[in-house]
């Protein structure tokens, strides 16, 4: 039976839980799904397109990937499913735990500030630490010159188990041990303004199990995408390449009957669209793209629409 815990209670039932000792909850490194929420905020320049809002999902299957001869756990992300399906999902980095510290080593750019980059030395990120005392101030990962000091350390019960978690002084955001940020698995906190605002991010809920959901915000763990995309099916036909690709991509469309081609940032806005009407092959130039995440939607004659991902270096 589906148990849903949501942490509003949780809190209240942890100040009853005194006679449970405490035992560190080790970071997930399989079977995990953070679904969060992101948004630019209202623009900060003017005359600056609005950028819808974006519902995300970032998940664990337990895949190892070795970068600089250290072992990490592959990070995905996807957008439209309730389930973790690979072949809908975009690797994004990696992810281990040393000595109860979290890193993050990022692959795929995604959002400002979502996954943390660091653009000098290329090298892995410190997400999470959770051997920090009170008063320790630590640098946030979001941007430079931006610190957090802790404020107070206490426990939550969730399920069966008592997990520490780490508040900051000035913010809403927490840390709880074997999850994340209540900002999001890798957003730290607020970031600094840019063109399209100042973006903000929220966990929605945090799932590690078929029948565990710690609901953060939200009734439930999967709200439709903001995005407007009709009915389409998973490409089985179309073929892309190469992928990923920094200068054109290659549609082949076989025997499909194609009248129209849509390409959509991870937000789910439309970035550019195509008339390809009796064309089996059409080369996508992404030169002047941004590095990121994209996906397509190929409409034929009847309607059907086929969608897919690339990824542009």
């Amino acid at each position: 039976m589906k148990k849903t815990i949501i942490l509003l209670i949780m809190f209240t039932v942890a100040k009853l839980a005194v006679s449970q000792q405490y035992q560190y909850v080790p970071f997930p490194d399989s079977g995990a799904i953070w679904s969060e929420h992101y948004s630019y905020g209202e623009p900060t320049w003017p005359d600056t397109v609005v950028k819808p809002d974006s519902y995300e999902r970032f998940a664990e299957n337990g895949e190892d990937t070795i970068i600089g001869g250290k072992v990490y756990k592959k990070l995905y992300m996807f957008l439209h499913d309730t389930v973790f399906n690979k072949e809908n999902a975009v690797y994004v980095g990696g992810i281990r735990e040393e000595n109860k510290r979290i890193y993050f080593y990022a692959d795929t750019p995604v959002h400002p500030y979502k996954p943390i980059l660091d653009t000098v030395n290329h090298e892995e990120i410190l997400l999470y630490d959770f051997n920090v005392n009170v008063g320790d101030t630590i640098w946030s990962g979001n941007f430079d010159n931006n610190w957090l000091v802790v404020s107070n350390i206490d426990t939550v019960q969730i399920g069966n188990s008592l997990r520490k978690r780490i508040h900051f002084q000035y913010l809403t955001t927490k840390w709880i041990e074997g999850i994340g940020s209540t900002n999001g698995l890798l957003f730290a906190t607020m970031g600094e303004p840019t063109k399209e605002g100042v973006p903000t991010n929220n966990l929605i809920c945090f799932k590690h199990s078929d029948d565990e959901e710690i609901l953060f915000v939200y009734d439930h763990c999967f709200p439709d995408a903001i995005n407007n995309v009709e009915t389409v099916k998973n490409n089985t036909t179309i073929k892309i390449f190469p992928n990923p690709s920094s200068k054109n991509i290659m549609f082949s469309f076989k025997d499909l009957k194609i009248e129209k081609l849509e390409i959509r940032d991870c937000t789910g806005k439309v970035y550019d669209s195509y008339n390809v009407r009796g064309k089996h092959n059409f080369l996508l130039p992404v030169s002047n793209y941004k590095p990121g995440i994209y996906f397509y939607i190929a409409t034929d004659m009847s309607g059907t629409g086929y969608t897919g991902k690339f990824v542009v270096r």
